[in-house]
This record gives C-alpha cells, sequence and structure tokens, in this order.
C-alpha cells in the first residue's frame, strides 16, 4: 500500500483531513496522487512543506521538498494544463 503526505517542514505534523495537523500521520490524509498533493498545496498555499510518499515494506519514506521554485513551476504547469482543457 502507498501512501502520498504532506508534512510541514518545520514542524514535521502531518496535513489532516479537515486542513488542520497532527502529528499522527496514520491520521493524515492520504492523497491519490503526488500531482493532487502539489496542486492542493498551492491553492492552500502552504508553503515549506513537504510530499512524504511511503511504501509498505519499502523503507525509507521518500521525501520531496516543495519550495518556493518547484512551487512556481507547479503553478505554471497547472495553469498550461487549464488551458489545455
Amino acid at each position: 500500500m502507498r501512501k502520498i503526505l504532506v508534512q510541514d517542514q518545520g514542524t514535521k505534523y502531518f496535513l489532516d483531513e479537515g486542513g488542520g495537523w497532527t502529528i499522527d500521520a496514520s491520521r493524515a490524509r492520504n492523497f491519490p496522487t503526488s500531482l493532487n498533493a502539489i496542486v492542493h498545496c498551492l491553492q492552500e498555499e502552504l508553503g515549506q512543506v513537504q510530499l512524504i510518499v511511503r511504501i509498505d515494506g519499502a523503507p525509507p519514506d521518500i521525501v520531496v521538498p516543495i519550495n518556493e521554485e518547484r512551487s512556481r513551476a507547479a503553478q505554471d504547469f497547472t495553469a498550461y494544463l487549464s488551458r489545455e482543457r
């Protein structure tokens, strides 16, 4: 099983289903894809976060920091996708 979570880089808390933060990864929101997680972070203007990809039986976690430069690139990509539809 795979989980894609959003984690605050400073506090290490995870984004939960209600839009709040939890220290408990089992209560964290699980996104269907990393793109969904990135778009959510952009829409909610979440800064200094990272994606955590957890795959059962395949430690360690994959950690992808989302910094300002990556966020701008993702915004450009999201805008491009919107124009294509």
